[in-house]
Order: C-alpha cells, then structure tokens, then sequence
C-alpha cells in the first residue's frame, strides 16, 4: 500500500476526478455488456477489463497472482459489492470473472 500511495500521492482534485469518472463508465460499460449478453470471455469485454487494468494500473504494479487478488478482494468486500449493485445486482460477478479470464490470458 505504501508502495501505492507514493505513486499518486501527488494527485490533485481534478486527478481523483478524472479517475471516478473512467471508473464510472467502466462500470456502465460492463452493465451494457452484459445486458448485450456478451460474456466474460468475450473480446468486447476483454477490452473493457484491459480498461480497467490500465485505470488501476497507476496505483499497483499487477500481475497475474496480484490482479486475481485484487478480483477476489472486491468478490469478499460488502462495500463492493453494495456499490456495483447501484448498477446492477450482477456487475459484481461478471467484473470478476472478467478479471480472472484477463489474468490467465494477458498477465504472467
């Protein structure tokens, strides 16, 4: 974490702003995903979740083992997993799953 926070401990209102917002539309994204019935596994949502890497990747250097923890955090945080249910009772599952599919395909 100390790692992480020397990294943007230099960010400013408009920094933090930025990245709420490209947070919120990954997560609107990934709602219209799913209610286009694509999957996990799918290219669009491949993409979607190379998005995501990108937009965290400022605040930890992940890999493979570290990006399926993060996924299994958000899966065991009741905090979480009430704020993706503000864009859909399922998001929560389908960005983890994502995110395992991305780890095995795209990290090492």
């Amino acid at each position: 974490m100390d790692e992480s926070w020397e990294k943007i401990k230099h960010w400013e209102q408009s920094d933090w702003d930025k990245f709420k917002g490209k947070g919120d539309g990954f997560y609107k994204k990934m709602v219209e995903a799913m209610q286009n019935q694509l999957t996990p596994h799918s290219p669009e949502v491949q993409y979607l979740t190379h998005e995501h890497y990108l937009l965290i990747k400022p605040l930890w250097t992940f890999d493979q083992k570290s990006y399926r923890k993060l996924a299994q955090s958000y899966r065991e945080d009741p905090n979480f997993r009430k704020f993706c249910e503000l864009y859909d009772s399922k998001l929560l599952e389908f960005i983890v799953e994502a995110m395992d599919v991305y780890a095995d395909h795209q990290l090492s």
